[in-house]
């Protein structure tokens, strides 16, 4: 019901009552002649304690104003040094991504790894700078333009680390890496790990993507063409049209897919076509079911 200072307040209250009501009893007790000394002794006491209440109170008073001080003080060095942290940041995001629209593979690839460092240093602005990496793709490797060779490099550099940033934020709540309608050709990602993200409308040629992982993710009309894409993990991803490319479906032309488990994904509207695989036995639902079709495979 009461504060601490109040509590403490009526603690000496009472203790003042109770030792003047002592007192009096003690100084009705004594004689005429002692009475006197008596009185001398009380207020002598009565000095000393005032004079330590006094100088409790201002050493008090003292520390409390240090304390709060240091308070003030610590407040506004966490402000001005989130202050900093802020316009340290904006600094380096802008420096990358002037560096990202460069044109200059080497300066492309300084940029990615600033910002995937940035993210490390700032994981609650992952998804800004993810934002930022998956716009460069998608602008830079356009499905609708050739991959030049001298920038394929930079492409698998660029792939291997999105595809190495968490998916989940401080909040554990999913991030969102969209690389959707971008080329992927002539490069290695062995072991490459897509899972949880967007690649709807991709086209991938000549690449290697052995015992890679495209668990929940969005192959919605995305094309595979002459891939390596034996031992791959497919549960859960997506195979459909892209409404956005001309209900294009997602496809598998002329690809390896020894050791796959497509029978995991949830198949809505794929082709196989001249692939090569180990066992189709686990599509057959799929086939009856019209979802997948299946035309000229090697099964080995």
């Amino acid at each position: 019901m009461f504060n601490k200072n109040t509590r403490i307040a009526l603690f000496f209250i009472c203790a003042a009552i109770f030792a003047v009501i002592s007192l009096w009893f003690i100084y009705n007790k004594l004689t005429s002649e002692l009475r006197f000394t008596f009185l001398n002794e009380v207020a002598k006491h009565i000095l000393q304690l005032v004079v330590i209440v006094i100088v409790g109170g201002w050493v008090k008073y003292s520390y409390d104003s240090l304390v709060q001080n240091n308070k003030v003080d610590e407040d506004s060095r966490k402000e001005k040094e989130a202050e900093n942290r802020t316009a340290i940041y904006f600094s380096q995001l802008n420096n990358a991504v002037k560096l990202l629209f460069s044109g200059t593979c080497e300066n492309e690839k300084i940029a990615i790894t600033i910002l995937t460092e940035l993210g490390r240093d700032y994981p609650h602005r992952w998804q800004e700078i993810i934002n930022k990496i998956c716009e460069y793709l998608r602008t830079t490797f356009n499905k609708k333009k050739e991959v030049d060779t001298n920038r394929r490099a930079v492409l698998e550099y660029c792939i291997r680390c999105l595809a190495n940033l968490p998916r989940y934020d401080d909040n554990n709540h999913p991030l969102n890496i969209d690389i959707n309608q971008i080329k992927i050709q002539g490069i290695d990602l062995t072991c490459i790990n897509f899972k949880d993200i967007t690649m709807w409308g991709c086209f991938l040629i000549d690449v290697n993507i052995s015992k890679s992982s495209f668990e929940n993710a969005d192959l919605s009309g995305t094309i595979f063409q002459n891939c390596g894409m034996e031992l791959c993990n497919f549960k859960n991803s997506v195979l459909a049209m892209s409404f956005l490319d001309n209900n294009q479906k997602t496809a598998f032309l002329h690809t390896r897919l020894w050791g796959h488990n497509l029978h995991e994904a949830l198949i809505y509207s794929c082709d196989l076509e001249d692939f090569e695989c180990l066992d189709q036995r686990h599509l057959v639902p799929f086939v009856q079911s019209g979802n997948l079709n299946i035309f000229r495979g090697v099964v080995g």
